[in-house]
Parts: structure tokens; C-alpha cells; sequence
């Protein structure tokens, strides 16, 4: 091999190394995601941020971007350096005057602009969108996007088949979910089946604080049964044998072709 060419394969394999570790990192930055959002009556305004990785999270990389009825976005939420969101955790924010239940596990309370406040990302309606802005030096890029701030749907968006469901509802992020959709509107999903939220009635405040989340689907494992019955002279007892296999696309090794015996005595058979 000459030199040229050795040259030619080092410049190629480093190409390779960086579009892997870019690659990396924009799976890293996109794996943090809109939990749950309430848009409840009064001022039960509040939206939970979920880590769905190993690491704590600094989310002074991050900000919230919000629009109000159609316009572009003019209201940004900024976290403090090392305001940390730990894995498998949750960060709440919430209008300062929110029912208790919201408040009590709020990680965040925004005061009202009208109160002497100086944010209204926590005051929205069901047309009013939000964004979750991973920032790296110059470059923002959005992990994830509720609702879209190109147009204004009228009273709400539709979610999950739900009418105008970013109204006067709470939605709850669906367990498999494992990362953010930067596509405006795409998490909405046009029925039940498509959708990446769970639709539930005003004000209910049941799953704010917390997040279940499942890192992959449950397998449905089938077990067969035969069962056969014989004497034992010598004590004057019956055996009741079970033996059956387990079935399933997760079972492997002897498992899967195993049989297990399991022996019970009885009396009276």
C-alpha cells in the first residue's frame, strides 16, 4: 500500500469516527421529551420534561420556546447551568398558581405576567405551541415540538383522534416512547393507534411528577401444558405430572426447547 493511499484510508476512517460521534450526539440530544401537558381550567397550566436515559442531563443546554395564536415564537425559558435532571426523572414546570397537586411537585413555578411576572410560558391555551431547544455554542436544534407555531388551529389541535385536544385536556406521553419529535405536529398522530400521547379529561392531575416509561414492549410468552397422572404402589400414593414448553420469540437457549416436570402427591386422585 502506498503512502497516498494509506493516507487516503486514515482521512476516510476519521471522516467515519466523527459522522458516528455527531451521530451519537444527536441521539443524546434528542433523547429528553415532553412527558405530560396539562391545559386544565383556571390556572392549571403546566408541562413535565422527561430523561429517558443513563445520565443525568444539565438542562442549562436546553430552553422552551412558546407562540401564542399562530405567531412565531417570542417567549424563550431559559434553565440555569446545572439545573441537573436526573435519569429516569421528570422536571415540572408549572403556573405559579396552579392547583396544589401541580405546584406541590413543581420543579419550576412561573409567575403570571400579570402578577408581576416575566414569563408566559406557563400561561397557554390549546392553540398556543412549545419547543424543546437543545443549544450547542451558536447552534439550536429542536428535540422536540408540541403543537407548531406556523398557524393557529382555533380553540386546539386534534391528538389521537380527540377534537381539539390541547384544549381543556391533559396528555400524557405514551410509555414506549423514547425520544422527542422535532416534526411539528407529527407526535399528534391522527387516531389512538399513531399517536404518541394518551388523552385524558380536564384537570386530571394523576400522573403530574412522575413518568412510566418502558424501554421495550412486553413479550408474550406462551406456555403448553400436558399432564398425565400415575400410581406409586410402594407408598400408595398418585403423581400428577405436568410437562409443558415454553413458546415465544424472547425465549432462547434451553429454555426454549425445555420441558419442565413439576410432581405433586395426593391422596385422594
Amino acid at each position: 500500500m502506498n503512502k497516498a493511499t494509506n493516507n487516503m484510508l486514515k482521512q476516510g476512517l476519521l471522516a467515519m469516527l466523527v459522522m458516528l460521534l455527531s451521530a451519537g450526539s444527536a441521539l443524546a440530544q434528542q433523547s429528553l421529551f415532553f412527558s405530560e401537558y396539562i391545559e386544565g381550567g383556571g390556572n392549571n397550566k403546566a408541562f413535565e420534561i422527561f430523561n429517558p436515559t443513563d445520565d443525568d442531563i444539565d438542562l442549562g443546554n436546553y430552553i422552551i420556546l412558546g407562540n401564542y395564536n399562530g405567531n412565531p415564537f417570542n417567549d424563550t425559558l431559559r434553565f440555569t447551568p446545572g439545573t441537573i435532571l436526573a435519569s429516569m426523572d421528570v422536571y415540572v414546570v408549572a403556573h405559579a398558581d396552579a392547583d396544589p397537586a401541580i405546584t406541590d411537585v413543581a420543579d419550576s413555578l412561573i409567575e403570571n405576567p400579570f402578577n408581576d411576572g416575566t414569563s408566559y410560558i406557563a400561561v397557554f391555551n390549546g392553540d398556543d405551541a412549545r419547543a424543546l431547544v437543545y443549544i450547542d455554542g451558536t447552534d439550536s436544534t429542536i428535540v422536540d415540538y408540541f403543537g407548531t407555531a406556523d398557524n393557529d388551529p382555533g380553540s386546539g389541535w386534534d391528538v389521537a383522534g380527540v377534537s381539539a385536544a390541547t384544549k381543556d385536556h391533559t396528555l400524557v406521553r405514551k410509555a414506549n416512547i423514547k425520544q422527542g419529535n422535532p416534526v411539528a405536529l407529527s407526535s399528534f398522530g391522527t387516531e389512538s393507534a399513531d399517536s404518541e400521547w394518551e388523552v385524558y379529561d380536564k384537570d386530571n392531575l394523576d400522573f403530574i411528577g412522575d413518568h412510566i416509561f418502558r424501554e421495550k414492549e412486553p413479550v408474550m410468552v406462551h406456555f403448553n401444558v400436558n399432564t398425565s397422572t400415575m400410581p406409586d404402589t410402594l407408598r400408595g400414593y398418585h403423581f400428577m405430572q405436568i410437562r409443558g414448553g415454553f413458546v415465544g420469540p424472547d425465549v432462547t437457549g434451553a429454555a426454549s426447547n425445555g420441558m419442565i416436570t413439576w410432581d405433586a402427591m395426593s391422596r385422594h386422585m
